[in-house]
């Protein structure tokens, strides 16, 4: 999965429910926003981007990890790659801002584009102060498992 386990209602039931449907032995692995711990980052930050995210069960990369434990998954690990979702994001904004440049020759919605390009700048800057990490989350079914 990519960026989609971000919007489970409950990460404990939905990593429950990979668990079920995977063979013993088998791999659980994917890539996600996750809640991030920067200095300076309040909490209040934190739960107003989760509300205009939709995101419910916004948990950091260890409470992840420690949700994969809990719901049965063996040896979970976490691979930071925050700076990789840096480089998408700057890389969305040039699409954006070369769109708007060009004079929107496919007629997009200009409050959208103009909406698309705020909101990319201020995910670079959420980036670099910690409001969020991006990353893979990997764990194995252990081979007895039920």
């Amino acid at each position: 999965s990519q960026d989609a386990f971000v919007h489970a209602f409950s990460k404990v039931k939905t990593f429950s429910e990979a668990l079920r449907v995977t063979k013993p032995g088998g791999a659980f692995i994917f890539c996600d926003l996750m809640c991030g711990a920067g200095e300076g980052v309040s909490e209040e930050e934190l739960a107003t981007f989760a509300a205009t995210n939709m995101v419910n069960d916004w948990l950091s990369p260890e409470q992840n990890v420690a949700a994969c434990k809990e719901a049965g998954w063996a040896d979970v690990t976490f691979v930071n790659l925050t700076g990789d979702i840096r480089i998408s994001f700057q890389l969305m904004l040039k699409k954006v801002e070369t769109i708007i440049d060009s004079g929107n020759p496919d007629n997009i919605d200009d409050k959208l584009l103009q909406s698309y390009k705020v909101n990319l700048a201020n995910r670079i800057t959420q980036v670099d102060r910690g409001v969020f990490k991006w990353g893979v989350v990997h764990a194995k079914k252990p081979a007895t498992s039920a």
